[in-house]
Parts: structure tokens; C-alpha cells; sequence
């Protein structure tokens, strides 16, 4: 029996040992087993094709409410989550390392899945690059992605508003959530709300704007979710300055 601690503080001697140019990830346990695992990266990268996830069993009978298509674990499996579920998402990552990619796949796999009356999306881009692209669609709340901190504000504002007359609504018709509401019969139905905040820093950060800002969507990170509301939100430096 060898201890892990003892695993993780030589794995740098392991990866001189085993000839791999890039770290190694020490598995601490091995799913249903009672052994951990050296995972040594592959020198040339699989791709994951993007038509290759939303044509598979796994995506077309999966069962949620907002359901993404995030890609392939270590192990090969198909990977589907529910963001209604979680019911919030932060991506964090530095430079390089694949936000921007993961944002887009989870965006092309909502698009490709949910109708404009199923899933609205309010989009966050203070790069004003990354998001361009989906300007004009009819899944959009407002026509284009937003960019400036007086705007970004009074759609958040708009959003936490759009949360409490629905709850209000709820309260009136005796339902607990968007669910139940969207059930019952002779009602019009609502459709889910999807903020996406691409480099969140860059908006936490502002002298500005940051109290309301921070104010808006603490709240709508409490209690969106039954409202059919959801946050996800990127950025490269998740400390506490930023995740407050």
C-alpha cells in the first residue's frame, strides 16, 4: 500500500521515469475500486467533434430542462449536463486554456436544441469578440451581445425584475416554479433565461458599476433558479475580488 501524499509529492519523478513530456494526474481513487491511478497524458491530443456529441445516444435521450453538450471525459464518455440543475455554472481557466471554446459549445448545443420560445439568452461580452457571432439570432433577448457597464446594468436590472413578477405570477396561479407553471393549461408559456458573462473580471472590477452590479446578481444567484433564470459565468481570475 503505497499513500497517496507519498503518490502526489513524486509525480514529478514520474513523469522523468515514464518519459512523458507533459505532468501526470494522480487519480486518488479508481471509481468502485480501492486503487488510485497514474494518468499519463497522450503526446498527440484526441479531437472531439462537436457533431459527434449532439448526434449521440447519449445527447438525444438525455433528460433536463436546459441541457449542454460539454464534450468527452478522460475515459471517453460523452459528457451531458443539465444547467437548470446545477442551477448556476462558473468557468474559470486562464488564457488559453479553453473558456471561450467551452462558452461557444454550450451555446451551440442550446441553439441546436431549445426553440426561441424554450430559451432566451442574454449575452455578457466585454471583449466584444467572442460573442459576435450570435447577434441577430432569434434565441437573443436583446439583438446584439452587451459591452458597455450602463447597459449591462439595466438588463440585469430588467432580469431581476422579469424573476420577481414571475414569482409574483407563480404566487397568483399557486405553482412553485417555471416547471409547474409552463404545465399548466391556457397559460402562456415562458421560456428559460440564460445569462451568459464572458470575463467576468473586467465587469466586477469596474469602479462604477460593481456595487449594483454585485448586488443584481448575488440575487439572481439566490433565487433565479425557480423562475427558469440562470448565471453562467467566465473568467480567467476567479478570486474573491471577482467570485465576491
Amino acid at each position: 500500500d503505497c499513500p497517496i501524499k507519498k503518490l502526489t509529492s513524486v509525480s514529478d519523478d514520474l513523469q522523468r521515469l515514464l518519459k512523458s513530456t507533459k505532468p501526470v494526474n494522480i487519480i486518488k481513487q479508481i471509481p468502485n475500486t480501492s486503487y488510485c491511478g497514474v494518468q499519463i497524458p497522450n503526446e498527440v491530443k484526441g479531437i472531439v467533434g462537436f457533431k459527434e456529441i449532439i448526434t449521440s445516444r447519449e445527447y438525444r435521450e438525455a433528460k433536463g430542462d436546459l441541457l449542454v453538450a460539454f464534450g468527452k471525459t478522460a475515459e471517453g464518455k460523452i459528457l451531458i449536463e443539465d444547467i437548470a440543475a446545477m442551477p448556476h455554472a462558473l468557468v474559470a481557466g486562464s488564457t488559453g486554456s479553453g473558456k471561450s471554446v467551452c462558452l461557444n459549445v454550450m451555446l451551440a448545443s442550446l441553439l441546436f436544441r431549445y426553440t426561441p420560445d424554450e430559451v432566451k439568452l442574454l449575452l455578457i461580452d466585454l471583449k466584444e469578440v467572442e460573442m459576435a457571432l450570435y447577434s441577430g439570432l432569434p434565441h437573443m433577448l436583446l439583438k446584439e451581445p452587451l459591452s458597455k457597464i450602463p447597459e449591462i446594468t439595466n438588463a440585469l436590472n430588467w432580469a431581476r425584475e422579469e424573476v420577481v413578477n414571475r414569482f409574483s405570477l407563480f404566487k397568483t396561479l399557486h405553482v412553485k416554479n417555471l416547471n409547474e407553471y409552463n404545465a399548466l393549461e391556457g397559460v402562456k408559456k415562458l421560456p428559460r433565461i440564460l445569462i451568459v458573462i464572458d470575463e467576468a473580471s473586467e465587469l466586477m472590477t469596474d469602479p462604477v458599476g460593481r456595487k449594483t452590479l454585485e448586488q443584481t446578481l448575488s440575487s439572481l444567484a439566490r433565487i433565479a433558479r425557480a423562475a427558469g433564470a440562470h448565471l453562467i459565468f467566465a473568467t480567467q481570475n476567479p478570486v474573491k475580488e471577482v467570485i465576491t
